[in-house]
């Protein structure tokens, strides 16, 4: 078997099914076959009713586990996986035609050292109306940051985004996958890049915005903050586990913040809310002030909770 998509799921059944069928009309054009594997994370909407139909149909290879975070579930379908290279894919995340390919053809490219291959995720703009904000978050770090990729040969371990990433098998495992000890989807794969980067078959990322999926996941203002604070307490795991990140993801400034979300982050948001669903964009640093303070403070609780609350 030469490429296995790992799919970890809970709780998004319909969008699920457009990203395997999406998979299935393209799983002939990788040279040695190519397998889905789907880990039922603990779903509770009929999923696992999806995922049997299909099984059945020998369209896939699902296994179903507690709900215990997206870390977990992948390691498993890594596991079970028998593909040469494993291809993590989000539940919500369509590829488009010919994605599956480019994955496959970066890895045939050669060159020295073993090597990562970064899709790009664009907004799914069939299904959901793309705004200003969204375009921000999409390119500048926030949710994904492809605008700031300087070098699509050796990508900083930061851009390591499990929704659509590919690398050998035989590496991931001999690293020793995710960290299992994040419960959420933040930051736990980049820990493991730093880790894969650092080991004796050092992995390099490369970047291939060929290898292009749409992203099926509505998302608003208020579902962005929540998001940033999840982030936030998800960086307190990766501050412990790696400590010389601590500047880079804000552990002094979580530290001196306002107790209290200031007021000028308030006429912020209220601006966001008026012009965003009419288009008009407004300053990236606008966007990055407002949602900026909802991952410190996440960041803060988090830090403050190891200390016991001091």
């Amino acid at each position: 078997m030469r490429l296995s998509v790992v799919i970890p799921t809970h709780d998004r059944k319909d969008r699920l099914a457009r990203t395997l069928d999406a998979l299935e009309r393209q799983g002939d054009e990788v040279d040695g076959g190519v397998e889905v594997v789907v880990v039922d994370d603990g779903s509770t909407d009929g999923t696992q009713d999806l995922l049997s139909s299909r099984e059945r149909e020998g369209r896939l290879i699902a296994f179903r586990a507690a709900h215990a975070g997206p870390a977990r579930a992948r390691n498993a379908g890594a596991r079970a996986a028998r593909g040469e290279i494993l291809l993590f894919l989000g539940d919500d995340i369509v590829p488009d035609p010919g994605f599956l390919a480019v994955h496959d053809r970066a890895h045939r490219e050669g060159g020295s050292g073993s090597r990562a291959v970064l899709g790009r995720t664009e907004w799914d703009a069939s299904r959901m109306r793309v705004t200003p904000m969204l375009r921000h978050l999409d390119r500048a770090g926030l949710q994904f940051g492809y605008g700031l990729i300087r070098d699509p040969e050796n990508v900083p371990a930061w851009f390591f985004y499990a929704s659509n990433v590919s690398l050998p098998r035989e590496l991931f495992l001999e690293v020793g996958g995710f960290d299992e000890s994040f419960g959420g989807a933040a930051w736990e794969d980049v820990e493991f890049a730093f880790r894969a980067s650092a080991a004796p078959r050092s992995l390099r990322l490369v970047y291939r915005p060929a290898a292009r999926a749409r992203h099926d996941h509505p998302t608003t203002l208020e579902s962005f903050r929540d998001r940033q604070r999840a982030s936030g307490r998800a960086a307190a795991i990766l501050v412990r586990k790696r400590p010389d990140l601590a500047a880079s993801l804000g552990v002094d400034a979580a530290r001196t913040i306002r107790e209290v979300r200031p007021a000028s982050l308030r006429v912020v948001e209220l601006l966001v809310a008026l012009v965003d669903p009419l288009g008009v964009p407004l300053p990236g640093r606008l966007y990055d002030k407002l949602f900026r303070w909802d991952y410190l403070a996440g960041l803060r609780e988090a830090l403050r909770s190891d200390r016991g609350g001091a």
